[in-house]
């Protein structure tokens, strides 16, 4: 999931991203060796604490070739400068 996230969104000025929580993770159907993977992504929330930026985002995996749904979480990153 944090290679899929790369390309949808930047921080700017920050040294390190933490993955700090994943929560509510929901497996909705297996995939198969080889398929590809495509991600939906929002962000949900964003705060500034702690010295950091903490961005929460909604995660849904779907399945290249028959646009199922594979999994669903929730996910919690801290930025750092």
């Amino acid at each position: 999931i944090p290679q899929l996230m790369q390309g949808t969104f930047a921080v700017s000025n920050m040294q390190r991203a933490l993955t700090v929580k994943y929560d509510d993770v929901r497996f909705l159907s297996p995939l198969h060796a080889g398929a590809g993977v495509q991600a939906r992504i929002t962000i949900t929330d964003v705060r500034k604490r702690d010295g950091g930026t903490f961005v929460g985002v909604s995660v849904v995996l779907i399945d290249a070739s028959d646009r199922r749904e594979i999994l669903r979480c929730r996910l919690v990153d801290k930025y750092e400068g």
